[in-house]
């Protein structure tokens, strides 16, 4: 298996995260939800796939047009398809892995 890298750049810096085990992937999920709330411009690149990260604000309902689960922290859109994912999704991973697309626990971006 190849080695997969992540990179979530935004205004004002960049970060390349490993995003290869479930677990690097569910840390990379929280840094990128993270991001969306408190950084402007996200980005997030794994492999050939480039999503738009943006903050989910509270007026906007809207479902992941994957799951159909609620967006509530972070919405994903991808470079080259019109569809609005929760952050789970556009990493190829399972949601439910994800629990729920709930605030981490990490204590935020720095």
């Amino acid at each position: 298996m190849e080695p997969q890298c992540a990179a979530v750049a935004f205004t004002g810096g960049s970060v390349v995260l490993a995003a290869q085990t479930p677990y690097e992937r569910e840390l990379l999920a929280d840094y990128v939800r993270d991001c969306a709330r408190v950084k402007e411009d996200v980005r997030l690149r794994v492999g050939r796939q480039t999503w738009r990260v943006e903050r989910v604000r509270d007026d906007q309902r809207q479902v992941c047009g994957h799951c159909h689960r609620p967006l509530r922290t972070a919405r994903c859109r991808g470079a080259r398809a019109p569809v609005v994912e929760c952050v789970a999704c556009a990493l190829g991973a399972e949601p439910a892995f994800f629990d729920d697309d709930v605030p981490s626990s990490s204590g935020g971006v720095r």
